[in-house]
């Protein structure tokens, strides 16, 4: 799962850059997913340390729904439609299923069955 977080944390990096160029470089908001990607990347880093798994995977949990992502979903449900609103609106989707992948994982190592 540390991997994951990893891989997820560049993966949204790279995401945020695409998509600023993409938009013409026109907003800064583009590069929301890459703000967010960056403290992911890094608390994937922290949990591939022995004894640390843990603590890294609940903070690019944490990190991952709290930086950015409700606000422009609540800009998209309010009816503002923008390309920085829908980028939101998916990394909060892509946020909460990461997130299920961090507790399955971390509950089934506190059932004794190990880590993947």
């Amino acid at each position: 799962m540390a991997r994951l977080t990893v891989a997820f944390g560049a993966a949204l990096i790279l995401i945020g850059v695409i998509t600023y160029f993409a938009t013409g470089q026109e907003s800064v908001t583009a590069l929301i997913p890459a703000f967010i990607g960056g403290p992911v990347l890094l608390a994937g880093l922290v949990s591939l340390r022995p004894g640390w798994r843990s603590y890294g995977l609940y903070a690019a949990a944490g990190l991952v729904l709290v930086l950015g992502t409700l606000r422009g979903t609540f800009g998209l449900l309010g009816g503002e439609v923008s390309s920085a609103t829908v980028i939101s609106a998916v990394l909060l989707v892509a946020s909460v299923g990461f997130v299920a992948l961090c507790v399955r994982d971390l509950r089934s190592r506190n059932r004794g069955y190990g880590a993947r």
